[in-house]
């Protein structure tokens, strides 16, 4: 991971992601943005090209957090390393240096490893080109990545709204910020774009609120108007307090953002991420995403028992205990719990899953499987490991 926590940690309340990352990197100074970014917009970039030798396509949203300045760009997105099927896709966040250059890390190969791959390069009229660096600087190459013609692009919509305490106080450091930051389907096929705007509504609560809301913008007001009346009782009772004096601290800042992320978009198969991002007080926020899968020319969503046989609950334990040793960098033979990255000693089915075309994406969001330092967990099975599975 938007608020996506796009934009609460880094990516609903981050339509929550990607945000517990990016909130980090947003509160780093070094995190400025400068250089010529002219040709750089918000919303979704669907990139495709080369690092090295190797062929790649990378599923990419640029996006500015409510508080950031005017010329600041964060990102988050996904890769794939193209006719390779059988590995695991490749998530990156990142940021623009005080240089100009884009920088986007991904997690470490393996958990010992204490410096991570980055791409790092410039963005112009023709891409984003630069230099890739493997784990522990392991391996350099060159990258060249130029935007493609997806079936389904996106058009961002951003929502934000701020109530300080005490009210009109706008000064105030004390406030509760609410969010939707989504990325809206916007192709050629007026039909899709109002199937999946169906979908997104329905998935932020739409459906559950007496008032019936019929676009994003009208569910935004509800909410914001809910929230914000929610704060203001929690915080004129709170005033009752003689030993508060006004006196609140971040501990009565509140934050809820949603958004959404693009895990997959390929040859009429979407995969998104749907991220929240709360924080009530404490020592941080907490964010989870939900994942779902659209056959785009069939207009439907699809599950794992579109493409698993009956069982696969059971069946598919052993190749999540060796997708988690992958993602890790853990030998076969390591216990999960014993290498101080998991926090189970078996990982647990989930049905929390993207449906890609070369496999599945399982996503544990933090405390779940691992701590919360270690963010939003996500392990791929590839179908051709499973086939035995597949109906």
């Amino acid at each position: 991971m938007h608020l996506t926590l796009r934009y609460t940690p880094f990516a609903l309340l981050a339509f929550l992601g990607g945000l517990s990352l990016f909130a980090c990197k947003g509160n780093s100074n070094e995190n400025k943005a400068s250089g010529n970014t002219e040709a750089l917009k918000s919303g979704y970039y669907y990139l495709k090209g080369k690092r090295g030798e190797t062929a790649v396509t990378m599923h990419l949203e640029a996006f500015k957090p409510p508080s950031a300045m005017e010329s600041s760009f964060y990102f988050n997105g996904m890769y794939y390393v193209d006719g390779q099927p059988d590995l695991a896709p490749r998530e990156c966040w990142g940021y623009i240096d005080s240089t100009g250059n884009i920088i986007l890390e991904e997690r470490p190969t393996k958990i010992q490893d204490t410096l991570a791959p980055m791409w790092k390069g410039k963005w112009g009229t023709d891409g984003f080109k630069g230099e890739y660096t493997g784990s522990n600087l392991s391996t350099k190459a060159l990258f060249a990545l130029r935007p493609g013609n997806p079936e389904l692009n996106f058009t961002p919509l951003e929502l934000n709204a701020v109530m300080h305490w005490p009210e009109n106080a706008d000064t105030s450091e004390v406030a509760c910020n609410y969010s939707i930051s989504v990325l809206v389907p916007n192709s050629a096929n007026a039909e899709l774009n109002t199937y999946l705007n169906q979908q997104w509504l329905s998935i932020l609560g739409a459906d559950s609120l007496p008032q019936k809301p019929t676009t994003i913008q009208q569910l935004f007001e509800i909410n914001k108007k809910n929230c914000f009346a929610a704060y203001k009782e929690e915080m004129t009772e709170a005033d009752k307090d003689p030993e508060l004096k006004g006196d609140y601290g971040f501990m009565y800042n509140r934050d809820f953002a949603t958004s959404n992320e693009i895990l997959y978009n390929d040859n009429g198969r979407l995969v998104v991420a749907i991220s929240d991002y709360i924080y009530t007080g404490g020592a941080h926020g907490m964010s989870a995403a939900a994942l779902f899968t659209y056959d785009l020319r069939q207009k439907r969503a699809l599950t794992l028992d579109d493409v698993l046989k009956p069982g696969y609950e059971t069946a598919l334990l052993p190749h999540l205990q060796a997708a988690a040793r992958r993602y890790s960098g853990l030998e076969a033979g390591d216990v999960l719990e014993d290498d101080g990255y998991y926090l189970v000693e078996e990982i647990p089915f989930t049905t929390n899953v993207g449906i890609t075309e070369q496999g599945i994406i399982f996503d544990y969001p933090p405390y779940e499987v691992a701590a919360y330092a270690a963010g939003e967990i996500r392990l791929f099975v590839p179908f051709s490991e499973i086939k035995a599975l597949m109906k």
